[in-house]
C-alpha cells in the first residue's frame, strides 16, 4: 500500500490526466441516461406469481388500462352524456387503444329482454334531450347491476370511461393525448385520469423533476456547509470538486452498465453527493490540522495527509462498497442495481479523492493558505471533550443507556409495516392520488386482481358446474372482504341474460342448469354488442375465462389478506377439474413483499458480517472488529424503531437505508479508531488519546454529519413520499451513528478491555 501511495505522490501530473480523461469518458454517458418505471422485469422469472401473471397475459393479451373519471351533480344530462361519448371516441383515436375494448355508460353492452328473447347492444344508441327521458334513463341505469359501481356511482354523480391499451404503446404520446382530452373537457365537470400509462408517466416526470430540483439544492446547501465549516476558498472548492466528479463518474457508469434510472436509483446523485462529501470533510479537516503546524509548505502537508488518510479512506471505501454490494441478495431488480451502482460509486469516490487531492495540492504548493477558522471552534471542542470525559468516566452508565436505547428501538422495529402502497408514492394533494380516491370512493376502485379460471377441456366454461364454482368464489370474495369492488365476468353475463329472458324475474338471476342454454347465451352475447367486451374475458376455445376484480384500497396488507383468503378458499372448495391463477398489478406488488423482507434480513446479516471481517483484518483484532459494528448496529436498529413508531413502511426505497447507514457508520468507526490508535502510538495515555481523537476526528465526524444532513434534507422536496421518508430516516441514521460513535467507543474499549496500539 505504501508503494501505491508513493507512486501517487510522485506523479501528480499523471493523476491529473487520469482524472481529466476518465471524467470525459464517463461524463459522455450522462447524455444517454434513460428513465424506467415498468415493474415487469423487477422480479425473478421463476417466481410463481410472476409466472401466473405472464401466463394470463399470454392468453388474454398484455393489456393495460386507461381510466377517465367524470364527476358532476348529475351524470344524466344531455351535455354530460355527450361529453362522455366524445371523450370515449377521442380515446379510440390514440394509437395503441383497442377500439372495441373501451367501455362507458354510453357504449357498455346492455342486456334487455324483449318479445323475441334477449337483445344485446349499446346501452345508449342516441342520447335523449328530453328531461323526462333522461330521468327514466337514470332510474334504469341505477338499477342495473352491470353498471352500478362498475362505470357509474350509486348516486349517479360519477362515471368512468375504461379503455384497454395494447402492449408497445408510446407512453409519452398516450399521456400527452389523454391529458389534452382531459384539459379540453374539464369544465364544468371535474375530470380525473388514472390507469397504468398515467401512473408510469407520472413516475417518470417525478423522477426527472426530482433530479432537476433536488441536486442543485443539495449542491448549494453543501457549498454553504463547507463554507461554514472551513471558511476558505480551498475548503469549499476542493471537496465540492470531489463531489461533482464522483457524481459524474457514477452516473456515467450507470449508462455504460446498461441500467436505467428508476424511482430508487434517482436518489443516487444526492446519495453520492453525501458520500463523497464525507470524504472531502475528512480530507480537509486533516489538511488544516497538519497545515497549522507546517505553514507555507503545502507539498509537505500534501504528502503527510495522503499518507495518513489513504488507509482509513481505502478501508472506508472497501467496507462501504462491500456493504452496499450486499443489496444484490435482493431479488428486486431496482434494489440490486442500486447496490451495484453505489458500491461502484464508493470506489470511484476514493479514487477521485486521492487523485484530486494529490494533483490539486501539488499545483498550489507555493501558495500560502489561510488556516480555517474551524480549528478555533472552541465551543465544539469543549463539547467533544466533555463527551470524551463522560464516556470514559461513566462507561457503565453509557452501557446501560445503550441497552435501554436498544430495547426501545427493537420495540419499534417489531411494529414496522411491510410492503408498498402505490398511492403513498405521491403526496395527498397529487392529482393521481385524488383520482385514485375518487375511483375508490365512487366505483369499484382503481387497483385490480386478475383471476383466470381454466377447465380441463374445451367448452368447459359452458358447464353449469364450472360457472357455479366461479360464482361461489366471487361471492365469497365480495361477502368477506370489504375492499372488493366491482368485477365483470362471464357469470354476470349468463345470469343477466337468464334473468332478462324470463321477464326480469329475480328468481332467474342464476346460472341455468344445462350446458345448451349457457352455450346459447354466450353465443348470442358474443355476436351482439361490443365483441371486444367478450373477447377480453373468454378465450377462443371456451376453456379459460378471466375476471378482473377491482379493489377499493391500495393498502397492501388488505391485498395480502384478500389474496391469502382466496387461496385458502380455493384449496378447500375446488378440485383438480379446474385450475385458478392470479395476476394483475396487485399480485405483482404482493410478490415483492417476501423478497423485500427476506432480502432485508440477508442484507443486514451480510453487511454486518462483512464490516466485522474487514475491520477485524484491518485492525488485526477481533475485538476491534466487534466494537466497530456495535455503534452502527445500534444506529440501524434506531432507524427501524423510528419506522415502527412513525408508521413508515419497509418497502423498496426504505429497504436501502440499512446498507447506506452501515456504510456511513463504518466510515465514522474506522476514522475514529485509526485516529485513536495513532494518537496512542505517539505516546499519549488512553484519556489523552481519546480527547485528541475527539477534537480532531470527532470534529470531522460532527462536520460530516452537519454537511450530510443538509444534503439529505433536500429529499423532503421530492415528489415521492417514500423518498421523503428515505431522507428523514437516513438523516436520523446519520445522527444516530454520530452519537453512538462518539459516546460508545471509549466505553466499549473499557468494557472489552481492549489494548490500544
Amino acid at each position: 500500500m505504501n508503494k501505491i501511495v508513493n507512486v501517487i505522490l510522485n506523479r501528480p501530473v499523471v493523476c491529473l490526466l487520469i482524472l481529466i480523461f476518465t471524467t470525459l469518458f464517463l461524463g459522455k454517458g450522462l447524455s444517454g441516461l434513460e428513465t424506467e418505471n415498468t415493474q415487469d422485469s423487477e422480479l425473478p422469472e421463476e417466481n410463481i406469481l410472476v409466472k401466473t401473471k405472464k401466463n394470463i397475459e399470454e392468453i388474454f393479451g398484455k393489456k393495460e388500462i386507461i381510466l377517465i373519471g367524470i364527476e358532476c351533480d348529475n351524470i344524466f344530462t344531455y351535455e354530460t352524456l355527450s361529453k362522455i361519448r366524445d371523450i370515449e371516441e377521442e380515446l379510440k383515436e390514440i394509437e395503441g387503444v383497442i377500439h372495441d375494448e373501451t367501455v362507458s355508460i354510453v357504449s357498455i353492452n346492455n342486456i334487455v329482454g324483449d318479445d323475441d328473447g334477449v337483445e344485446v347492444g349499446e346501452y345508449i344508441t342516441e342520447i335523449p334531450t328530453d328531461p323526462k327521458a333522461l330521468n327514466e334513463l337514470r332510474e334504469h341505469a341505477l338499477k342495473n347491476e352491470l353498471m352500478v359501481e362498475r362505470i357509474i356511482s350509486k348516486d349517479g354523480r360519477f362515471s368512468s370511461i375504461v379503455a384497454n391499451i395494447e402492449e408497445g404503446y408510446n407512453e409519452e404520446d398516450v399521456y400527452s393525448k389523454v391529458s389534452e382530452i382531459v384539459e379540453k373537457h374539464s369544465t364544468p365537470e371535474y375530470i380525473f385520469m388514472s390507469g397504468d400509462p398515467i401512473q408510469q408517466k407520472e413516475i417518470d416526470m417525478g423522477i426527472q423533476g426530482d433530479m432537476r430540483l433536488l441536486l442543485p439544492i443539495a449542491l448549494l446547501l453543501l457549498i454553504l456547509a463547507y463554507f461554514f465549516s472551513f471558511r476558505s476558498v480551498l475548503g469549499v472548492l476542493l471537496p465540492i470538486s470531489i463531489v461533482l466528479l464522483s457524481i459524474v463518474w457514477t452516473m456515467g457508469a450507470v449508462y455504460y452498465l446498461g441500467y436505467k434510472i428508476t424511482v430508487v436509483s434517482s436518489i443516487i446523485p444526492i446519495l453520492m453527493l453525501v458520500i463523497s462529501g464525507s470524504y472531502g470533510v475528512h480530507i480537509m479537516q486533516k489538511f488544516y490540522d497538519e497545515y497549522k503546524d507546517v505553514r507555507d509548505n503545502v507539498d509537505e502537508v500534501r504528502r503527510k495527509v495522503i499518507k495518513i488518510m489513504f488507509k482509513p479512506l481505502f478501508l472506508t471505501c472497501i467496507t462501504s462498497a462491500l456493504g452496499m454490494i450486499t443489496l444484490i441478495v435482493f431479488k428486486v431488480k431496482s434494489i440490486k442495481e442500486f447496490g451495484v451502482i453505489v458500491s461502484l460509486g464508493s470506489l470511484f469516490t476514493f479514487i477521485v479523492t486521492i487523485l484530486l487531492v494529490s494533483s490539486v495540492l501539488w499545483l498550489i504548493k507555493n501558495k500560502k493558505i489561510k488556516v480555517s477558522p474551524v480549528q478555533n471552534l472552541t465551543f465544539l471542542n469543549h463539547i467533544l471533550l466533555s463527551i470524551s470525559k463522560f464516556s470514559v468516566e461513566k462507561w457503565k452508565l453509557v452501557s446501560v443507556c445503550s441497552l435501554l436505547f436498544l430495547c426501545i428501538s427493537l420495540w419499534g422495529a417489531f411494529n414496522v409495516k411491510i410492503g408498498n402502497d402505490f398511492i403513498e408514492y405521491f403526496p395527498k394533494d397529487h392529482r393521481l392520488t385524488t383520482a385514485y380516491e375518487k375511483f375508490n370512493d365512487n366505483l369499484g376502485g382503481a387497483s385490480y386482481i386478475d383471476i383466470m379460471f381454466e377447465g380441463k377441456n374445451i367448452d368447459d366454461i359452458k358447464s353449469p358446474d364450472f360457472l357455479n364454482k366461479m360464482d361461489s368464489l366471487l361471492e365469497y370474495a365480495k361477502s368477506n372482504y370489504e375492499y372488493i369492488g366491482n368485477s365483470f365476468s362471464v357469470v354476470d353475463i349468463v345470469k343477466r341474460m337468464n334473468k332478462e329472458l324470463h321477464g326480469g324475474d329475480a328468481q332467474y338471476d342464476q346460472i341455468p342448469d344445462n350446458n345448451e342454454e349457457i352455450a346459447q347465451y354466450l353465443l348470442l352475447y358474443s355476436m351482439s354488442g361490443n365483441p371486444g367486451d367478450f373477447n377480453s374475458i373468454v378465450d377462443y376455445d371456451y376453456q379459460r375465462t378471466k375476471v378482473r376484480m377491482m379493489l377499493t384500497s391500495s393498502e397492501q396488507d388488505s391485498h395480502k389478506e384478500i389474496y391469502n383468503g382466496l387461496l385458502e378458499y380455493v384449496d378447500k372448495n375446488f378440485d383438480d377439474s379446474m385450475s385458478i391463477e392470479f395476476g394483475g398489478e396487485v399480485i405483482f406488488w404482493l410478490a415483492q413483499i417476501d423478497y423485500i423482507v427476506l432480502g432485508k434480513i440477508e442484507n443486514i446479516i451480510m453487511a454486518v458480517l462483512i464490516v466485522l471481517l474487514v475491520c477485524t483484518l484491518a485492525f488485526c483484532s477481533f475485538k476491534y472488529g466487534l466494537i466497530s459494528i456495535i455503534p452502527l448496529t445500534l444506529a440501524s436498529l434506531f432507524t427501524f424503531g423510528i419506522m415502527g413508531f412513525l408508521g413508515v413502511r419497509l418497502e423498496t426505497a426504505t429497504a436501502l437505508i440499512t446498507s447506506i447507514g452501515i456504510g456511513i457508520g463504518v466510515d465514522f468507526a474506522i476514522h475514529y479508531l485509526f485516529s485513536l490508535r495513532r494518537n496512542f502510538a505517539h505516546g499519549e495515555n488512553f484519556n489523552n488519546s481519546s480527547d485528541k481523537t475527539m477534537v480532531s476526528t470527532g470534529k470531522a465526524i460532527v462536520l460530516d454529519v452537519f454537511t450530510t444532513i443538509l444534503g439529505f434534507m433536500v429529499f423532503i422536496f421530492s415528489g415521492f413520499v417514500p423518498i421523503q421518508h428515505f431522507g428523514l430516516l437516513i438523516t436520523l441514521t446519520m445522527i444516530g451513528s454520530c452519537i453512538t460513535t462518539l459516546f460508545t467507543f471509549p466505553a466499549l474499549i473499557k468494557i472489552f478491555k481492549i489494548k490500544i496500539g
